[in-house]
């Protein structure tokens, strides 16, 4: 029998599985966030079963996880047979199968160390202004964009350059914000640095 409350399901009884949890949690070893994400430093999948994994064994626990669209359905599972369901709604707007499937492997993430109470991300407050790659990284040709922008050695030669290409970064704005706002943001930097060059 479940106990269900809307994003989270239960057996009737948790309590071994709670006892084996919070053994689990005084053996995690220290996170490595070994990827620069949107919005700083983070853990990805590898980074957080290396951290857990060991200390879940250990005491009898395991997770598993599917998607289902737009949810993913994680499973804390205790050798008992005491279990705890987490459903982790979030908007699925990827526009092809390998952005869908990064969308999927974030929220995999996520729901892992919501599930588990850790922390696998800097906080982004303490970064201010600073802008760090998407999480899923650059496509082809936001880091051509890129990189030829940044290649540019005057101001006049980047402006040039970033008005010949506004239609392909309005198509780009429109099918990922995420990436047209990192180059931009990039783009100014650049500029910056070249005018104090001139000047």
């Amino acid at each position: 029998m479940e106990f269900e409350n809307e994003v989270l399901f239960t057996t009737t009884q948790v309590d071994k599985i709670f006892e084996a949890l919070a053994k689990a949690q005084g053996q995690f070893k220290i996170i490595h966030k070994s990827h620069d994400g949107y919005h700083g430093k983070y853990a990805n999948l590898q980074d957080i079963q290396f951290a857990t994994q060991e200390a879940l064994s250990s005491n009898g626990l395991s997770i598993t996880q599917s998607h289902d669209q737009s949810k993913i359905k994680s499973v804390l599972g205790h050798s008992s047979g005491q279990h705890i369901v987490y459903i982790t709604k979030f908007k699925d707007s990827a526009s092809d199968k390998f952005k869908q499937a990064s969308a999927w492997t974030f929220m995999r993430r996520y729901a892992i160390l919501a599930m588990l109470n850790i922390s696998g991300d800097e906080d982004p407050e303490s970064y201010g202004d600073v802008s760090f790659t998407p999480d899923d990284g650059l496509g082809d040709k936001a880091k051509k964009f890129l990189d030829k922008a940044l290649g540019t050695k005057e101001p006049s030669e980047l402006n040039k350059y970033i008005s010949s290409i506004q239609l392909d970064l309005k198509r780009l704005e429109k099918d990922d914000p995420d990436e047209y706002n990192f180059i931009s943001k990039k783009f100014s930097e650049h500029k910056k640095t070249l005018t104090k060059k001139v000047h």
